[in-house]
């Protein structure tokens, strides 16, 4: 028997006195619920984190065949609070004037010039990346909702981000996903469809398949 309702596939197959539901939930209902709490700034946490960084534009990754849901997130790295310093902004470079067919003539201006002073002091640099992370698929029959946990990074691209601070934005990326994904579900089931209620009985399996998640469930 199959039950069609909005944003939700429902088949139900009975047989040997079982019963049991497949709900698919779509990957555009996925990406517009995580879409709600983004951007997410390390300023919001209650933690001393290893950088400053703000994450943004989630795009929800679905693998066929995996358990797991992915995130691809940009990283923008505003600050480090540990031992290794973000990059030093680049000083302005002072071109001397050259004059028509060759250097400047003699007593012009250009040629008293002097570079620009190095500052210790300089104001670091920003970067910016992208991050991949995962997630497991926890179910709460309780409530009927569904949480991603143990989020990890499982891959970090920026074009200058120092090797050192590679474990220390890794671990706040991790630290900043783990909070949210676990205070928020990414998905409720409905109370008023009876299917989802059978649903809050026994979670049979959770997998990916042609970009979308789907549920078992059983009586």
């Amino acid at each position: 028997m199959k039950f069609s309702i909005p944003t939700l596939a429902i088949v139900c197959c009975i047989g040997c006195g079982d019963a049991s539901f497949q709900i698919e939930i779509p990957k555009s209902r996925l990406q517009s619920k995580i879409e709600e709490w983004f951007p997410v700034s390390t300023a919001d946490s209650d933690e001393q984190l290893p950088v400053d960084a703000v994450l943004d534009n989630p795009k929800i990754l679905l693998e066929p065949g995996s358990d797991k849901v992915g995130f691809r997130l940009s990283i923008h790295v505003t600050a480090s609070n540990g031992p290794v310093p973000l990059p030093q902004s680049k000083p302005a470079v002072l071109v001397t004037p050259i004059g028509p067919g060759g250097p400047p003539f003699p007593g012009h201006p250009g040629l008293n010039q002097q570079p620009p002073e190095k500052k210790d002091n300089a104001p670091p640099s920003s970067i910016d990346g992208i991050a991949i992370v995962h997630g497991a698929i926890r179910y709460e029959p309780t409530d009927g909702k569904i949480y991603i946990d143990n989020a990890t990074v499982t891959k970090l691209s920026f074009d200058n981000l120092p090797p050192e601070l590679e474990q220390p934005v890794n671990r706040t990326i991790e630290t900043v996903m783990k909070k949210y994904l676990a205070e928020n579900a990414v998905y409720q089931l409905d109370e008023k469809d009876i299917s989802s209620k059978l649903a809050k009985s026994v979670l049979k399996s959770i997998k990916i398949s042609d970009g979308a998640l789907l549920i078992e469930v059983g009586m």
